[in-house]
């Protein structure tokens, strides 16, 4: 005969207790797996740009208040030019100064009024671009504040998610070693012994009365029958994992 025994004639395993552990483990297994680690990966990603986004605001808010700065400066400026103008004005009609003395004056003056307008057309044109920049960067703040409170709540079903999972698994953890140390001594022996060779796939299933459910491989016609007669220890030759019968 082609397939051969796992223990000494007469001995019977408890088979069912075996597919019954195997059966918790790649259901702990599944759900390990939907671990939502994909997800955890997007919302690390998305954090990061948030947290890009937050500090490029910071730096354009920097931006706005030295541009303020600036329309100070030249408001200051505007400001000392407008005296110096009153003060030229008042010396042209004191009649303190001679002829090319005042011809100075009036050239310095014309030179004032010409940078008077300059400053004051750059005052208008900084003061417009900083209020729409004012409105803009307001608007960005505002739009980040939604995103912001979008990823937070995602984040809270996410963390919600994972810790009912991480629960289950503890839960189905504990089962696994509650019934692993409710195996008799052969099926504590062999299921170690199989679980180093094969993993959590450690029996394979009799699958459609002839093909064993690992490997796919067709089974040989004693082997077939041998499980079907519940003989314990059958193995498929190809594999050599033990054939567990489902249907007996």
């Amino acid at each position: 005969m082609s397939y051969s025994f796992v223990f000494k004639r007469g001995e019977k395993m408890n088979y069912n207790q075996l597919y019954e552990l195997q059966c918790m483990r790649i259901r702990r297994e599944a759900m390990e797996k939907s671990y939502p680690r994909e997800r955890e990966m997007k919302l690390r990603r998305r954090k990061k740009e948030l947290l890009t986004e937050k500090q490029d605001l910071i730096l354009l808010e920097e931006k706005l208040r030295c541009q303020m700065k600036d329309i100070h400066r030249l408001q200051d400026e505007k400001q000392t030019i407008v005296e110096e103008i009153s003060k030229i004005n008042e010396d042209l009609y004191s009649n303190r100064f001679t002829a090319k003395e005042l011809t100075s004056m009036q050239n310095r003056l014309e030179n004032l009024e010409s940078t008077l307008a300059n400053r004051k057309a750059r005052i208008e044109k900084e003061n417009t671009q900083l209020m729409s920049k004012k409105s803009g960067l307001k608007d960005r703040k505002n739009g980040l504040v939604d995103r912001m409170k979008d990823y937070q709540g995602k984040v809270e079903e996410y963390l919600q998610e994972r810790n009912r999972l991480l629960e289950k698994l503890k839960q189905l953890d504990e089962q696994i070693v509650e019934f692993v140390g409710q195996l008799g001594e052969e099926e504590r022996g062999f299921y170690d012994n199989e679980n180093t060779k094969f993993g959590i796939q450690m029996l394979s299933i009799l699958k459609k009365g002839r093909f064993c459910s690992s490997c796919s491989m067709l089974l040989e016609t004693d082997t077939i029958g041998a499980v079907k007669a519940n003989q314990g220890g059958v193995r498929c030759q190809s594999c050599d994992r033990v054939i567990y019968n489902l249907e007996e």
